[in-house]
């Protein structure tokens, strides 16, 4: 890549991070007793739009063509991901710190790519034989701004066996990509959701915290569907 569209790597890195960071300071936020009327939650969720904002205008400039890429589903399997650097500031804020990312597409571009040529079916197999951790990051790292990213998301909801690692990924589940023709899978999550409610089998403490996580995020899934169907 060139000058310029590392630059546009490294921003682009550097909003993927936030949008990790924040829904997690959200919930932190929630399970302190924060009430989500407060003006920090308002803020929290401008900032998300913001970002979201921010990261789409910076996809929609890179790697308009994604012809050029000849076997894209190759190219994301040899993908890295680069873990961002936290770090404090001195002042009580906390820094995010991106590596900068030398690999030659972009993680989008290879979705973009696999979308165009209908390519999805070699790329679910693909996951299958992927580590579980690459797994998680690949569903942290996903935009969440097209259907195939939810085609994704479902098809990692299928893979990572850990309970932690599902949870966390459907934490925001309520956030991916829906409308009028993929709606429907809204009903499957929400019995995933339902299933990880009944089985439960860690301490108390963790039970109630999950259970109230849980529970929320299946009434946010369910209050979407009927924004969906009416």
């Amino acid at each position: 890549m060139n000058e310029q569209n590392l630059g546009q790597a490294a921003a682009s890195a550097q909003i993927a991070a936030l949008l990790e960071l924040l829904p997690t300071l959200k919930a932190e936020l929630r399970f302190a007793g924060c009430n989500e009327g407060a003006p920090l939650f308002r803020r929290i969720e401008q900032m998300l739009s913001e970002l979201h904002q921010a990261q789409r205008s910076a996809m929609d400039s890179r790697f308009a063509s994604t012809a050029e890429i000849e076997d894209p589903v190759a190219h994301l399997q040899q993908y890295r991901f680069l873990a961002p650097v936290y770090h404090c500031d001195g002042h009580g804020h906390v820094q995010v710190q991106q590596p900068q990312n030398h690999q030659l597409y972009s993680l989008e571009s290879l979705l973009q790519a696999i979308e165009d040529k209908n390519d999805w079916s070699r790329c679910f197999y693909m996951f299958e034989a992927q580590d579980p951790v690459w797994l998680a990051e690949l569903a942290e790292q996903l935009a969440n701004r097209a259907a195939y990213h939810t085609q994704c998301q479902l098809k990692l909801s299928e893979l990572l066996n850990q309970r932690s690692q599902l949870i966390g990924l459907l934490q925001d589940a309520d956030q991916w990509y829906w409308d009028a023709e993929n709606h429907h899978l809204l009903l499957s999550l929400m019995a995933t959701i339902e299933s990880l409610l009944v089985d439960d089998d860690s301490d108390e403490l963790e039970q109630e915290i999950e259970r109230s996580m849980l529970n929320a995020l299946k009434q946010r899934l369910a209050e979407r569907y009927q924004q969906l169907v009416d």
